[in-house]
């Protein structure tokens, strides 16, 4: 079943309609951070901005991932000055809804995910990463790379902490669990 996912890009208006509703389940139901929606969809308010990509088994989208490197960014408006201190005016990228399914969060998907999106910000010059890191999830953002630089923050139902990157590390560390993975 995972080994025939398809790493890419949303194609179509039906598919990225289904990564709002993979970030609403996410980021609405299970980390209550935004409100539910009775659609079932949460619309990032970056939308317009983010370079999205999903991991689909199928037609059916099981992880996504976003990010944008053009100001302002969300960080920002939630961290302040931790987080701005750590831009690089045009070598910054966001990373934002890193979102999985369940059945999906033990394997390859996030690594091949994050390899694609690393992969394309670096091609546009990226270097340093920002992210709003889910407290929960915070050891797993530092064995990728990740270091907190202040302390969390509540946003809605959840925790986040300022973390940044350099995106050459994080980019090796995906690649590397990749081709370790498939030996």
């Amino acid at each position: 079943m995972m080994n025939h996912l398809e790493i890419r890009p949303p194609a179509t208006e039906q598919e990225i309609r289904q990564l709002w509703a993979l970030n609403h389940d996410v980021f609405s139901l299970e980390l209550q951070q935004h409100e539910v929606h009775g659609d079932g969809c949460l619309v990032d308010k970056f939308h317009h901005k983010n370079y999205y990509i999903a991991a689909w088994n199928g037609t059916e989208a099981v992880g996504m991932v976003c990010a944008h490197f053009q100001p302002p960014f969300s960080a920002v408006e939630k961290f302040g000055a931790a987080i701005n201190a750590a831009i690089i005016p045009g070598a910054t990228a966001e990373i934002r809804l890193l979102a999985v399914k369940p059945a999906y969060r033990h394997s390859l998907v996030m690594p091949k995910m994050g390899a694609r999106i690393f992969t394309y910000l670096a091609g546009h010059g990226i270097t340093q990463l920002i992210i709003s890191g889910v407290a929960e999830q915070k050891r797993f953002y530092e064995r990728i790379g990740f270091r907190a630089i202040g302390e969390p923050v509540r946003n809605g139902g959840a925790w986040f902490y300022p973390m940044t990157a350099s995106l050459p590390d994080v980019l090796a560390w995906s690649t590397n669990i990749i081709a370790r993975c498939q030996k």
